[in-house]
């Protein structure tokens, strides 16, 4: 008898192999739906190896820019559940391109993905990219503390403590991204910068 998440992972296949209509992106969204439920049931790894032999990481990537907020959501969960056993210079190596988009995204659930990311660079020895810094600092940038801004101080404040502030967080491009922040933003923002 054939399992679940294996009829679910089908379906998610199918359906990214159609025309985006209304009614797809609907299927999609209660796809992941139940592939998120199935990650948290389990078993975890028996789902996750089937899940990453079927769906590439760049088709959730992709998802992540559909018009569906609702889609947007269950896609960076799912993202999220794939990715947390995944170490910091695997991330780096296989995701590279991505990082800046998702800290760059328009939907606050993407960045947090993508911040969380960086919870998992534990040393200074770790691959790490001199553009990442401009895009985390920017993440500061919001009239109130939003999880994502919240987020992004605790990121910055973790890199600085294993060591990468003076590499790739004080980058002259860093600096500008600081100082515009302190320009453009109300005293909670300019505050958030002056805190880290």
């Amino acid at each position: 008898m054939e399992k679940e998440y294996n009829k679910t992972i089908k379906q998610i296949c199918i359906l990214l192999q159609s025309e985006p209509t209304t009614e797809i992106i609907q299927g999609l969204r209660e796809e992941f739906e139940n592939l998120s439920k199935q990650l948290k049931a389990g078993p975890f790894l028996e789902v996750f190896e089937t899940t990453l032999s079927n769906i590439p990481f760049a088709a959730l990537f992709s998802l992540l820019a559909a018009p569906d907020n609702r889609l947007v959501v269950t896609v960076a969960e799912v993202t999220s559940q794939l990715l947390k056993p995944v170490a910091w210079a695997m991330v780096h190596q296989t995701f590279e391109e991505y990082i800046i988009q998702g800290l760059d995204h328009p939907h606050p659930v993407v960045k947090c993905l993508v911040l969380d990311q960086f919870l998992k660079c534990e040393r200074d020895t770790e691959p790490f990219s001199p553009q990442y810094g401009q895009h985390i600092w920017m993440c500061l940038e919001s009239r109130n503390d939003t999880d994502a801004t919240k987020l992004a101080k605790q990121v910055l404040e973790h890199l600085c403590a294993v060591g990468m502030a003076s590499d790739y967080l004080l980058t002259d491009d860093s600096i500008g991204a600081i100082k515009q922040l302190l320009a453009s933003g109300g005293e909670g923002q300019r505050f958030r910068v002056y805190d880290v």
